[in-house]
């Protein structure tokens, strides 16, 4: 089971970004940048043409990276595949398979 905490802020800024677009899945579909193929980093979402993961850009942007320095450092993403990132990543806790764990606060642990 995979597990996201999405209380970073640069993700927030994206997630709200999602949110305050009209209808964003008439926007854009996920599916036209990011498969999964076995060849690939052994069947981890990618965007499409790459090999770079879903789970590498949510680890850059919880690190702090920008959307701009992403794309400036990866020239073959787009923003639209960026974008679709965070579509990919909304549907999956949608259907309930990303999760954010229970944090216990280390003064009530027993």
């Amino acid at each position: 089971m995979w597990y996201i905490c999405l209380e970073f802020e640069n993700c927030l800024e994206h997630l709200t970004w999602l949110l305050t677009t009209k209808n964003i899945f008439a926007y854009m579909n996920w599916q036209d940048y990011i498969h999964s193929d076995d060849k690939i980093l052994v069947g981890k979402p990618v965007i499409k043409g790459t090999r770079i993961s879903v789970e590498f850009l949510i680890e850059l942007m919880a690190s702090g990276w920008s959307r701009q320095q992403i794309l400036d450092n990866y020239p073959r993403l787009t923003n639209d595949a960026v974008t679709a990132v965070f579509l990919y990543v909304l549907e999956c806790m949608r259907d309930g398979l990303l999760f954010a764990p229970n944090i216990i606060n280390k003064n009530q642990a027993a």
